[in-house]
């Protein structure tokens, strides 16, 4: 296996039809500061423990999306230099960050389906391993979608498939386990 680098300026991009790409990362990194900066400033002294560890977790998604606009923002902003070490750093950036973001989603959403600190501190050992596993399919699908979005949109979509039953099936379990207290 083997690849060619070209560090020459891409001469035959139209700059200014993809400047649009570098305006609209930046439109959302004001955004995603101002959501990431009130989560991490909003009170924690009135949490309890779990509540704050759930707190910590959530935060972690707009201070990703910070990062990734910022670095979607500067690999825009290099047009025409892509080639260059600093343009694929970036964009090697760019698809880290996606699947990073990708990945903490996933979990925070699967978490919150389960009740996780919010009705219960604990899962049972079935439950950890089931979001274990999808969660690290979702990252493992995600990461190779990065690669190939057309190839790989079928498991891409089998994915979402299998997280929006998950999530409908633990929040139907978690409303039916909070019924049974009552």
């Amino acid at each position: 296996f083997s690849a060619y680098l070209d560090r020459e300026a891409a001469n035959y991009i139209d700059c200014p039809a993809i400047a649009l790409f570098k305006y609209v990362f930046l439109a959302f990194l004001g955004p995603w500061l101002i959501l990431a900066a009130a989560w991490r400033s909003f009170p924690s002294s009135r949490m309890g423990y779990g509540q704050i560890v759930l707190h910590k977790l959530i935060g972690i998604c707009p201070w990703v999306k910070v990062l990734l606009c910022a670095a979607g923002f500067w690999f825009w902003s290099l047009c025409p230099n892509f080639g260059g070490g600093i343009g694929q750093a970036l964009w090697m950036c760019y698809l880290a960050l996606t699947t990073m973001f990708h990945t903490f989603f996933f979990a925070v959403l699967l978490l919150l389906a389960k009740g996780w600190m919010l009705t219960r501190e604990l899962l049972t050992r079935g439950e950890a391993l089931c979001l274990a596993v999808l969660i690290g399919s979702g990252y493992l699908v995600m990461a190779v979608h990065q690669l190939d979005p057309e190839l790989t949109l079928p498991i891409v979509f089998c994915l979402y498939t299998c997280l929006l039953f998950a999530v409908w099936t633990s929040c139907a379990k978690n409303i039916g386990q909070l019924e049974e207290r009552q």
